[in-house]
């Protein structure tokens, strides 16, 4: 397995190839039997226990001033399990008391039922629905809430989580929705969050007029979520060790955590799902730290070979 091909990150390949010195082992072993922190590296990357790095930070920077500067079109794309979606609620959670957020996380709504989302979401009175609604009709209860919005110095922004999945149709209607005021200010703002595939839909012929008017405009930001780098891999690991253990000494040989760089690909949630499965292997067999060894061990038994992640700089250079 040559896996050093898989590895792409916002550091270099060679990052990899001088391991630092370890410390002594951290001993494992506590009154015979062989300890282990509960539930350090669940599978889900919790809001309490997410080790921020410098490109989360980056990207959650951006996002917020792009929010403040009232961008209309903001696009975060990045691999699964890069933390696209923890990145997105900090976005939320630090929003300005003046911008009101609805979050979508089932993207594969019709326009007109998008429009009862979020009216529900802004406690809306709704107009009474038959099957010759238009949704012109619908839409004008939540235009003329978003231009008072707009008018009091305040604003709306629409996150969509998973919106790869989204349809065409109902992106078109969201990108004009954002633009209805005569004098192209943006009435909505939209976050899109997504798989790198996101920017290959953006570019389809349907779609590719909107979003260049806002390029144009400069109502687009375009943001992507790399994996961690070898640095930023071992800060994680050490971060949730010693939110379980207090301190964790050298639990992971600096070996063991070079193998779960190049294993992971310096994905958080492979790094999770790699440690947890080191940690459980090793209590199994009374071990007094986690080696390059049982790490080989885990990824060769346990883990899929790891795609090639995709090259989003061509698509960004597209849009």
């Amino acid at each position: 397995m040559n896996s050093q091909k898989t590895w792409q990150a916002s550091e270099p390949v060679g990052a990899f190839d001088a391991p630092t010195t370890s410390k002594p082992a951290f001993d494992l072993i506590r009154g015979g039997q062989s300890e282990l922190p509960a539930h350090s590296f669940g599978g889900d990357i919790g809001t309490g226990v997410f080790c921020s790095s410098p490109v989360f930070d980056r990207a959650l920077k951006a996002i917020n001033e792009d929010i403040r500067s009232r961008t209309g079109l903001i696009v975060l794309t990045g691999e699964t399990g890069t933390g696209k979606s923890l990145l997105i609620r900090h976005v939320i959670e630090s929003l300005d008391p003046d911008v009101t957020p609805i979050l979508l996380i089932d993207p594969r709504l019709s326009f007109q039922n998008f429009l009862r989302f979020a009216c529900r979401e802004l406690n809306l009175a709704q107009p009474a629905y038959d099957a010759n609604t238009s949704p012109e009709k619908e839409s004008e209860v939540l235009l003329e809430f978003l231009r008072a919005e707009r008018k009091a110095g305040r604003s709306v922004a629409v996150f969509v989580d998973e919106a790869q999945e989204m349809s065409e149709d109902l992106l078109a209607d969201l990108l004009r929705l954002s633009d209805s005021t005569a004098t192209g200010d943006e009435l909505l703002q939209i976050v899109l969050v997504g798989l790198p595939t996101l920017r290959e839909s953006l570019r389809k012929p349907a779609l590719r007029k909107l979003t260049l008017r806002k390029l144009t405009q400069r109502g687009l930001k375009l943001h992507r979520l790399p994996p961690l780098g070898r640095d930023q891999v071992e800060a994680f690991i050490r971060q949730r060790l010693d939110g379980a253990y207090g301190e964790s000494g050298a639990l992971f040989t600096a070996e063991a955590i070079e193998k779960i760089g190049i294993y992971s690909r310096g994905i958080p949630r492979s790094i999770n799902t790699i440690c947890s499965l080191a940690m459980f292997t090793a209590q199994f067999e009374q071990r007094r730290s986690i080696t390059g060894e049982l790490i080989d061990h885990v990824g060769q038994r346990f883990l899929p070979a790891p795609a090639e992640p995709r090259d989003e700089t061509a698509a960004a250079a597209a849009l």
